[in-house]
């Protein structure tokens, strides 16, 4: 007998995840939802050697699944500088690394979709003065708060094309 094919295997999980939540089976079935979705803003930036450049993190929430009896989770963001080039680096503006590198922020914010909530974090990227012309990419990982003793409910990531540009910051002279 020949084994299902993938998509009537997908068919089937999707019919049990029907069933299981008819019969309660609430978080099997709110595993296969995406609570959190991410993306740089804008997508690709360039920064010149000796400069700064600001871009935004924008993280999107449900509106009600991060909210628990004992009250609304926060997320839980970590940038993964590793794919940076010597000289550039990533910081989380106004935030506070744990021992992990998580930074923990509200996702509360009125957002323009019926039943999102989002976050907005500013990113420094910043390119030394030595700073080669190269093109990178910055990672980020997120992830919905995890309550005591349990793993996360959902996690996403987000990146964006980081670029140093081949001429320096234009300086101002006497500085």
């Amino acid at each position: 007998m020949k084994p299902p094919s993938i998509p009537a295997r997908r068919l089937s999980a999707l019919a049990l995840a029907g069933l299981l939540a008819a019969c309660g089976g609430g978080e099997f079935t709110e595993s296969l939802v995406r609570l959190i979705s991410a993306r740089f803003v804008p997508a690709e930036a360039t920064v010149a050697p000796g400069a700064t450049r600001r871009v935004q993190l924008e993280v999107q929430c449900d509106r009600d699944a991060l909210n628990t009896t004992f009250g609304r989770l926060g997320i839980r963001v970590r940038l993964d500088p590793s794919h940076l080039p010597a000289g550039v680096t990533a910081t989380l503006v106004g935030t506070f690394a744990d021992a992990e590198g998580f930074s923990l922020v509200q996702c509360d914010s009125p957002s323009t979709t019926e039943g999102l909530r989002m976050t907005r974090l500013e990113v420094d990227l910043t390119a030394s003065a030595g700073a080669a012309a190269t093109t990178a990419r910055l990672g980020t990982y997120i992830e919905v708060e995890p309550l005591a003793g349990q793993g996360s409910k959902d996690n996403t990531s987000a990146e964006m094309a980081v670029s140093v540009s081949g001429t320096a910051a234009p300086t101002t002279p006497g500085t």
